[in-house]
């Protein structure tokens, strides 16, 4: 009975744990679209004929 009261007392600490947990979640997204945008550009430049290659690339930034 007494975890539950205390946990009734300051119902912000798990809103404030709920937005860590969703910020480490949005940066660790970032850090893995981040490599994938990068070396995608690239390796459409090196591998595509220059007349298609804007193609490629804004298809590539519209799934990003």
């Amino acid at each position: 009975m007494e975890e539950r009261c205390k946990a009734e007392e300051n119902p912000t600490s798990n809103v404030q744990d709920a937005f860590y947990i969703f910020m480490a979640a949005a940066a660790l997204a970032g850090v893995g679209n981040l490599g994938l945008q990068v070396l995608s550009t690239s390796y459409i430049d090196e591998n595509v004929p220059r007349k298609k290659s804007p193609l490629y690339v804004g298809k590539c930034r519209k799934l990003h």
